[in-house]
């Protein structure tokens, strides 16, 4: 009985560890849902306590004894008492183990969430570098182009001015 009041408290403390990482997570998100989600698990918390707390009573409590004697009738109930209390005591195991795991899939559901939002944001960096860069190239051109247009209409007055100057001289 000892070791699965010890082994229940254990995993109690285990899970109430877990508990306050969660929700100190929820509470630096500073969501709305966060808030309510946290809102839950400090009620499913709250719920877990009272399983423990019921549990931990019961296998303190010894078992009642009538008289000196044992007869085969009490020793049978006390086996079977005794064989509920464990199988009580694995099923809450087994409950918060259930939810550290639910808790776990959240954390990575949310961490995935992260990690898609980091790959489009990135991808939107990226596009935007090419674009600036397009952006850049093309200027460069019209840039080359305007040069050389400056160039050509200076040729083509050069070329006007002289035609003057010769038909001027004849």
């Amino acid at each position: 009985m000892r070791q699965l009041h010890d082994a229940l408290i254990d995993v109690y403390y285990k899970y109430n560890t877990a508990s306050h990482v969660f929700n100190e997570f929820l509470r630096r998100a500073n969501t709305q849902e966060s808030f309510l989600e946290m809102e839950s698990q400090l009620s499913i918390q709250k719920a877990h306590k009272m399983v423990v707390d019921g549990a931990l009573s019961r296998l303190k409590t010894p078992p009642r004894r009538s008289g000196s004697r044992h007869s085969s009738s009490h020793s049978g109930d006390s086996k079977r008492s005794s064989v509920i209390a464990r199988k009580r005591a694995e099923v809450e195991a087994a409950k918060a183990k259930m939810k550290y795991a639910e808790q776990e899939a959240m954390i990575l559901k949310q961490q995935a969430l992260l990690e898609e939002q980091q790959y489009v944001s990135n991808a939107n960096v990226t596009r935007q570098k090419a674009d600036l860069k397009a952006d850049l190239g093309l200027i460069a051109q019209q840039k080359e182009a305007a040069g050389a247009k400056g160039t050509s209409n200076r040729i083509g007055r050069k070329r006007r001015k002289s035609k003057r100057l010769a038909t001027c001289r004849i």
